[in-house]
C-alpha cells in the first residue's frame, strides 16, 4: 500500500543487544501517514518474543510476573 501520503512497509533489524550481548532479530511492520510534507502518524508493530529473549535474563517470563506487565520491560526495550 503506497500513495504520496501513505506507506506501509516491513523492515528488519539485526543487532546485538548491548545489555545482554545476545542477538536481536526483528521484523517490524509500520504505517506512515504524512501531510504537507511532514509526518503526521507512525504506527509500528513487532513480535515481543525476540525482544524478551534478547533483553531479559529469563526471556518472556521476565516481562509478565504474576499476570502484571513489568514497567522495566517497557523502559528497557528502548536500549537495543
Amino acid at each position: 500500500m503506497e500513495t504520496p501520503e501513505r506507506v506501509f512497509a516491513e523492515y528488519e533489524v539485526d543487532v546485538i543487544a548491548t545489555q545482554t550481548g545476545r542477538p536481536y532479530h526483528q521484523t517490524y511492520m509500520g504505517r506512515l501517514v504524512s501531510e504537507n510534507g511532514k509526518i503526521k502518524l507512525i504506527r509500528e508493530a513487532m513480535d515481543m518474543n525476540p525482544v524478551a529473549q534478547s533483553l531479559f535474563p529469563n526471556g518472556f517470563p521476565d516481562i509478565y510476573k504474576e499476570g502484571k506487565q513489568s514497567g522495566a520491560a517497557i523502559n528497557r526495550s528502548a536500549d537495543l
